[in-house]
């Protein structure tokens, strides 16, 4: 089967081999390629094709038998003037020279939401809800780029017949925009070399990553630790926001608690395996999320989580038995699993072979790219 991706998609990961006007960290969209590589090991001919700003020209590149377009973007005023008419016109350029046989968005932003406008068979990915990304957002500029995904999503949603969904938690929105909309629910896929690495539980190690840290509660851990004794914080995160250098660092300084914390503004994916290896657990008191992809990550390494009872995680994690769910905001409560985690290695070790074994059946990216296969070819033999 000859497949389309159609996502936004980092040029920072393939820097060594693509012309770039800069080389700024991006995140990896992991759960793409992943899925990806796995369509191709199962002899299908699979295309991402992406718009970023990064590149100097349109360039095409094959990675680990994966083909990636990479389409230069006009300036972000004529895209808002012109609907992105250019980039359309080049995009449908693209795909009818490539003639697929199926397309596949990952996300109802701009490319992918252009499925519902080509005449191809097709499915989007719902990554999220954008509506509970506005609750919390801050700034008029983020509120209004957050506003008008709102209004690209309900679209999109009305209009696209397929659609895959990363969690339950999305079902119940999205019912009353298209009672129609054929529903799949497959996870997204989690690297091979994550399910390659075990966890040793020899150091006292705990791990948050993630950028947007203040959604992400990275001010509760750091409060969290502040009263636990021979506790590490591993942090990695490009973010670098007024929140983390006006209100998080100030703190840091003011508790004395640099010696505990070690800050990495970029890793390289292949070296996160180990990081998560390291640490007896990974630490994510958020605020809004849908599935969030280092929670399968951690689990595939076999390190418990702890975090917080919003959006799809409670559908990620077993309480008690492959991690602990905690309520928003209660840092009390997470001091004293992270304390107990600590004290308690055995059973960290315990959570974490149970958290390896459910991480085999629902995110090894084999088992995703069958799953995701089989509905394409559900999709095109129904002409759907």
């Amino acid at each position: 089967m000859k497949i389309v991706i159609l996502s936004w998609y980092p040029s920072y990961i393939n820097r060594d081999i693509l012309s770039l006007i800069s080389q700024t960290p991006q995140h990896p969209y992991p759960w793409v390629f992943n899925l990806a590589k796995g369509l191709v090991k199962l002899e299908n001919e699979v295309h991402i094709i992406t718009f970023n700003k990064e590149i100097t020209f349109d360039q095409e590149i094959t990675v680990n038998d994966v083909i990636i377009h990479y389409l230069k973007p006009s300036d972000s005023v004529s895209k808002f003037l012109t609907n992105f008419k250019r980039e359309k016109q080049k995009l449908y350029k693209l795909i009818d020279d490539i003639k697929p046989d199926i397309i596949h968005g990952q996300s109802t932003e701009f490319p992918a939401n252009e499925v519902i406008n080509l005449d191809y068979p097709s499915v989007i990915t719902l990554h999220g809800l954008t509506k509970d990304f506005y609750k919390l957002a801050i700034g008029f500029k983020n509120k209004l780029r957050l506003l008008y995904g709102i209004k690209v999503e309900k679209k999109v949603l009305k209009k696209i017949k397929n659609l895959i969904l990363i969690s339950k938690y999305v079902e119940d929105s999205i019912k009353n925009i298209n009672p129609e909309i054929n529903k799949y629910y497959i996870c997204n896929s989690v690297a091979e070399d994550f399910f390659h690495k075990n966890a040793n539980f020899e150091s006292n190690q705990i791990m948050f990553i993630g950028n947007d840290v203040e959604r992400k509660g990275l001010f509760e851990i750091v409060k969290a630790i502040e009263s636990i004794e021979n506790v590490f914080l591993l942090i990695i995160s490009t973010d670098q926001t007024r929140y983390y250098k006006n209100v998080i660092l100030p703190y840091i300084k003011s508790k004395n608690l640099d010696s505990k914390i070690k800050y990495y503004k970029f890793i390289e994916n292949s070296k996160i395996p180990e990081q998560i290896a390291n640490s007896i657990c990974l630490v994510l008191p958020t605020k809004a999320e849908t599935a969030p992809m280092i929670i399968g990550e951690a689990n595939a390494v076999g390190v418990p989580v702890i975090a917080s009872n919003v959006g799809g995680i409670p559908y990620m994690i077993k309480d008690s038995e492959t991690g602990f769910i905690i309520k928003n905001n209660d840092t009390k409560t997470l001091r004293d699993k992270i304390r107990f985690l600590i004290n308690n290695k055995n059973i960290a070790k315990e959570m974490g072979s149970k958290a390896k074994e459910l991480a085999f059946e629902r995110y090894h990216p084999e088992s995703i790219a069958r799953q995701t296969l089989e509905v394409y070819k559900n999709i095109v033999n129904n002409k759907q």
